[in-house]
Formats: structure tokens, sequence, C-alpha cells
């Protein structure tokens, strides 16, 4: 999706790159594919992961048309574009940091029996967030949303996708805690999840 002041703003050719590849990186780059090459499948690559996911995406691009069409000004925000580039590339930098300082311990499942091969890891950006590749996907999936300068997909995409995390956390931390006990208890008292709100 082309979005005109993102053009202006990073040029015809850079935009189309940027934009092609902030679309794709999330799906088509997942360190799945490096990192835990056993359990790999097409659900690694969230394309279909749900109607709900589908539907927001819809959502996104129908409010960026409609915008587009009734309020071409709307969509004139260079810096709000900026902003939201810069918010993908960092959630996509600490997405790919998790994942592949997790190594073989990460999954896009939460789990429920402990396997040999887990470990807490604690090192790395799991030393500064017990979560930061949730933290990574909440700042890409509001970064694309000012990408579009789509004002009500960006508090929609936040609040369901902060909601989504916080319920995910709860439960996949009741895991963690069965798994490693007061190990994973003082972790957690020392670092924070990552995502606002929910510790």
């Amino acid at each position: 999706m082309l979005t005109p002041c993102l053009m202006r703003t990073l040029g015809q050719h850079e935009h189309n790159q940027a934009q092609n590849s902030r679309s794709q990186d999330i799906h088509w780059s997942k360190p799945p594919t490096v990192c835990n090459d056993d359990t790999l499948s097409i659900d690694s690559f969230l394309l279909n992961h749900s109607v709900e996911y589908w539907l927001a995406a819809i959502l996104s691009w129908v409010e960026y048309f409609v915008e587009y069409y009734y309020f071409p000004s709307l969509k004139h925000v260079a810096l709000i574009s900026k902003c939201g580039f810069m918010l993908t590339i960092t959630g996509e930098v600490f997405r790919k940091l998790a994942i592949y300082t997790a190594g073989k311990g990460f999954s896009h499942l939460v789990s429920t029996k402990r396997k040999e091969t887990h470990k807490l890891v604690t090192t790395g950006v799991y030393h500064l967030w017990r979560h930061p590749a949730y933290l990574g996907w909440l700042l890409w999936c509001v970064g694309t949303q000012l990408i579009l300068c789509n004002p009500v997909c960006f508090v929609g995409y936040s609040y369901v996708s902060w909601k989504f995390l916080k319920q995910r956390i709860q439960v996949e931390e009741s895991y963690l805690v069965q798994f490693f006990g007061n190990e994973y208890l003082k972790y957690r008292e020392e670092v924070p999840s990552g995502i606002p709100f929910v510790d």
C-alpha cells in the first residue's frame, strides 16, 4: 500500500521497498526457520493465523482507502508516517533479537508441556523484558497503522493487541511458573514484561 506522505518522505523507490519489506518481513523473515526448524510449518509464518487477524488487516486497508478518498489531507502527515516506520523497524528488531536469543526455546504457540530443550532465557533482550517478542510485535502492529495514518485502526489495533497480549502473557506465565518454579517467580519480580500495564 503506497501512502503519499511516506512517498514524499522517503521517495517513491525507497517507499516501495520500505512498505513491501515491512509488510512481508513480519511473516517471511521469521527466524524460526533458522532457530527452530524442527517445528517449522505454515503456522510459523502466521499467514493462516485467524479470522480476526485477516479482519483487522482488511479493516486497515478499508480505513486507508476511505480516508484517502474523503480526507486526503489526513494521509499527508509525514511526521506520523516516519514515527510509524521507526516503530515497525524497532519492533522488528526487538522481535528478531528475542527469537534468536531464545533459539530452540522460542515457539509461536504457548507451550503447555516442558520439553527437555526448555530453559529459562534471561540474557540479551530477555534481561530487559520478559516478553521482548511480544513488545516487538506490539510496536510493529501499531507502527503499521501510523505509517498508513489510520487513526481509527491505530486506536483499535493498540487496544486489541494490548488486550490479546495481556491475556496471552497471563496464560503463558502460568506455564512458565509450572516449568521453572521459583526461578521464574524471581525473574518475574525483577524484570518487567515489556508490555505497558502488564506485570
